[in-house]
């Protein structure tokens, strides 16, 4: 399991010119690529769960896109 953890977990910045930190996560939404909040299209209903919904109709072929802290 540890093994996993580090191959799931990045360093970034949670806002421009902030501190770098250590994010990881051990569900399907490591897979989505990062997008502004003006661009995704699928998010969690909070911070604590793991749950995707989407934010509009995804068309099919389109890339699903989760806003990233960095």
């Amino acid at each position: 399991m540890a093994c996993d953890l580090i191959d799931w977990s990045w360093t970034a910045q949670d806002s421009k010119g902030g501190p770098f930190k250590l994010f990881s996560a051990i569900n399907i939404s490591i897979l989505m690529n990062g997008s502004d909040e003006n661009e995704q299209n699928v998010n969690p209903p909070n911070e604590y769960t793991s749950k995707m919904y989407a934010l509009r109709d995804i068309k099919k072929g389109e890339e699903l896109l989760v806003s990233r802290p960095y």
